[in-house]
């Protein structure tokens, strides 16, 4: 069996690509029942919120649809109706515009005419008369058989055969002059009838459906049915609010502007705007073309001009960012892809589709498990999080755009983040590599060496930034011969436990205490010579998982036995499971608190600096062996380890400090 389902799992790419090119192939070939079908949906998902008010107001469902459906063809088709009529007299008043066109096609040759357009148009066809080959005439050169006198006859020209064409009389095939008409009516009356049924029975659709998935996954279903849903809802509804705004603002613009026909450019540049990237455009254009032939002048084709790119600018930047915001998730490469895939499988009409379908897919994809790669392709949101992203930069050697991306996230999260959400991951995940030898030495060297650059950077832009932080208020505690409380941060292992530890330095304010960190690799003997020296009011032992426990519960009982009286915090930095184990044990080796994350020790030495006095003289050494008793593992003020627990707790829920 396993064999079996290793071979399988070996050809799932393959298999996965046979699937796709099959649901294409389908898709392609059964379109004129698929296309209708789909519009059909979609049209239920716009005509639902206005049946669910009508029955909220006490109308039967039944009577609620077939009144909706009434009047969304009585809009369709006196609207199509209008613009028929419309059109067929701005086509008969064309000609009466030819002379003004003449004359706008002899202005713009005579500007070909003058100056340096001339010139160039001169010269170019001087060289090109120069590079052109002679052509000679058609004749045939003297025979050398029949001497010099004679001659080959001169080819006569052939004249060209003339095409004979045979008109019928006949009337044109009934078939081929209806069939079209006859095709598109027929699909306009099935959408009409899957609509009017859809939204009769669309509570017993969306039941049955639910039928069909397995208990277990009912709750996955039912979000992604709910998010689809609510994505093609908001989205369409807000699309047809948004372009009959803009068919109205633009056709008032163009009647002010003097158009004739203004309201039907208005309408018609709404639903071309229903063509993603090329809709506008190709309104625009027709707009201006006819400007062109309808005034005298230049000055109102330019202001028809200005007022499409004042619209425009409107409604893509300002209206569309309020009413979508991020509706529809998708991000605007897979829109683009989507639209090209769509529009070669069904043309025009795929034109229209491709934004609500591939909202689907892109439901799809986050919810059924097996189609993750459609969310990620084409969904808007990052597809690494920053701290991979951060650390896949550094595993390819590109330290500047690993800088960018620290800084892009210092731009726009709280300051002091990009340490606990960024570089401890990153080099969390490096350890982690470089303990199962997948990391070499010297691409792990590179990585210490970039993050400790970026930690160099980031602290130059908070010298220069200092107007933002936050003042931490004064402390209380030992002082230093400077004037300033002293905390000491000993690394429990490496270099990589010395960088935890200069981002531990950075995030805490210099007015409230002077954080020295000591080199990696300082013996014991000599962290507690400096110790015994500095007499620092909180001792920070900082370890980066895996591995580093033992070294710090060895530090514990060292420090704690021969200064009972210091406060002594722990960081196990990215620790996510076991906590309540290794809280006890580092507890009981000597720890006042334990911290997570840089932001809770930082909160917990200014808490202990501020609020708690040393329990005895940090320099005093202890009586007793290094080994600590049970007493010397508890704080001399607090009743027992029982207490220290909520302690730790509360710390973690306190307000992050800047």
């Amino acid at each position: 069996m396993a064999k079996n389902s290793s071979a399988i799992g070996s050809y799932r790419p393959f298999l996965m690509l046979g699937c796709l090119v099959l649901v294409a192939a389908t898709l392609y070939w059964a379109q004129k029942v698929i296309i209708p079908l789909t519009l059909a949906v979609l049209l239920t998902f716009v005509l639902t919120p206005l049946v669910a008010l009508l029955q909220r107001r006490g109308l039967p469902p039944v009577p609620a649809v077939l009144l909706v459906v009434l009047l969304a063809l009585v809009v369709v088709a006196g609207v199509g109706s209008g613009l028929t009529l419309q059109a067929k007299r701005l086509a008969g008043e064309l000609p009466q515009y030819k002379d003004n066109i003449a004359r706008k096609v002899a202005g713009v040759r005579g500007l070909g005419d003058s100056g340096w357009l001339r010139n160039v148009r001169e010269t170019f066809r001087a060289v090109t008369g120069e590079i052109k080959p002679a052509v000679a005439p058609l004749r045939e050169e003297p025979s050398s058989e029949l001497g010099p006198s004679a001659a080959r006859p001169t080819v006569a020209a052939v004249p060209e055969p003339v095409p004979v064409r045979l008109e019928s009389s006949s009337l044109p095939d009934f078939e081929q002059l209806l069939g079209p008409a006859a095709e598109s009516l027929a699909a306009a009356g099935l959408v009409v009838v899957l609509v009017t049924f859809m939204l009769i029975q669309r509570q017993d659709l969306r039941n049955r459906l639910m039928r069909l998935v397995p208990q277990g996954r009912l709750l996955l279903t039912t979000r992604a049915v709910a998010e689809a849903a609510d994505r093609l809802s908001r989205f369409l509804l807000m699309q047809l609010a948004v372009n009959a705004g803009y068919g109205l603002v633009l056709g008032t613009g163009l009647a002010l502007i003097g158009l004739p026909y203004a309201l039907v450019w208005g309408i018609l540049a709404a639903f071309l705007r229903y063509l993603p990237f090329v809709g506008t455009g190709l309104s625009m254009v027709l707009v201006i073309l006819f400007g062109v032939a309808v005034f005298p002048g230049w000055t109102q084709p330019l202001l028809i001009l200005a007022l499409f790119v004042t619209v425009e600018l409107i409604a893509a930047n300002v209206v569309e960012p309020l009413l979508f915001g991020h509706s529809t998730g998708i991000s605007p490469l897979a829109l683009l892809i989507a639209l090209a895939f769509w529009t070669w499988l069904w043309g025009p009409i795929g034109l229209v589709l491709s934004t609500p379908l591939t909202v689907c897919l892109m439901v799809l994809g986050r919810h059924v498990p097996g189609l993750e790669f459609l969310g990620v392709l084409l969904g808007d949101e990052p597809a690494l999080d920053p701290e991979i992203n951060f650390y896949q930069r550094l595993l390819a050697g590109d330290q500047d755009e690993a800088t960018d991306l620290v800084v892009q996230f210092v731009d726009t999260h709280p300051p002091g983040t990009v340490y606990d959400r960024v570089l401890l991951p990153a080099l969390g995940l490096a350890r982690g590599d470089r303990a199962s030898d997948e990391l070499a030495p010297e691409t792990e060297r590179f990585i210490w060496s970039a993050t400790r650059d970026i930690l160099e950077y980031l602290a130059a832009i908070q010298q220069r930034d200092t107007a933002a932080a936050e003042e931490v208020p004064p402390v209380k505690g030992s002082l230093s011969p400077g004037g300033a409380t002293v905390v000491f941060g000993c690394p429990a292992r490496d270099e990589v436990d010395e960088l935890t530890l200069r981002m531990l330095e950075q995030m805490l304010e210099p007015s409230a205490c002077r954080f020295e960190v000591l080199p990696a690799g300082t013996a014991p003997a000599a962290v507690a010579a400096l110790v015994q020296k500095e007499k620092p009011a909180v001792l920070c032992v900082a370890a980066l998982p895996p591995g580093g426990l033992a070294q710090a519960l060895y530090l514990c009982k060292r420090l704690r036995a021969r200064f009972p009286g210091v406060k002594l915090v722990v960081g196990l930095w990215g620790v996510s499971e076991k906590r309540d184990g290794l809280t006890e044990r580092l507890v009981t080796s000597g720890a006042d608190q334990v911290a997570w994350t840089l932001s809770e020790a930082r909160d917990q030495i200014v808490a202990m600096l501020n609020g708690s006095k040393p329990r005895a003289d940090p320099g005093a050494p202890a009586a007793d062996s290094e080994s600590p008793g049970p007493a010397a593992s508890v704080p001399a003020d607090d009743s027992g380890k029982a207490e220290l627990k909520p302690g730790i707790r509360a710390t973690a829920e306190r307000p992050v400090l800047t």
